[in-house]
C-alpha cells in the first residue's frame, strides 16, 4: 500500500501504511515481505522520518490466514533491508 495521512491534513495527521501478509512458516508467525521489496523498505523509512519530526505513523499488517497464530515479523530471510528498516523505525518510536 501507499502511505497516506489518515484524517484531515494538519489535524493530528496519522500516516498509515497497509501491507498484506500472506506468508507463514511452521513457527505460526506471518512474515513480510516474501521477496525483496525496496518500495516497502522506503515506505517504512519515510514513515520513520515523519515520526522523527513529531507526526504519527503506523504500519498495519493485514493477515487473512487462520494459521498465523503468533504474530507478524519482518522477514530477514527474504528482505534484510526491510527487516532492518522496521527495527530502526520501531526503535525510533
Amino acid at each position: 500500500g501507499t502511505a497516506g495521512p489518515a484524517g484531515p491534513a494538519g489535524l493530528n495527521a496519522h500516516w498509515l501504511e497497509v501491507k498484506n501478509c500472506h506468508m507463514v512458516y511452521d513457527d505460526t508467525f506471518g512474515y513480510f515481505p516474501d521477496s525483496v521489496s525496496e518500495r516497502a523498505a522506503r515506505h517504512v523509512r519515510e514513515l520513520a522520518a515523519r515520526v522523527a519530526v513529531g507526526e504519527r505513523a503506523t504500519v498495519l499488517f493485514v493477515v487473512q490466514r487462520a494459521d498465523v497464530l503468533a504474530g507478524v515479523r519482518p522477514s530477514d530471510h527474504h528482505d534484510p533491508a526491510f527487516a532492518r528498516a522496521c527495527r530502526e523505525a520501531a526503535a525510533a518510536g
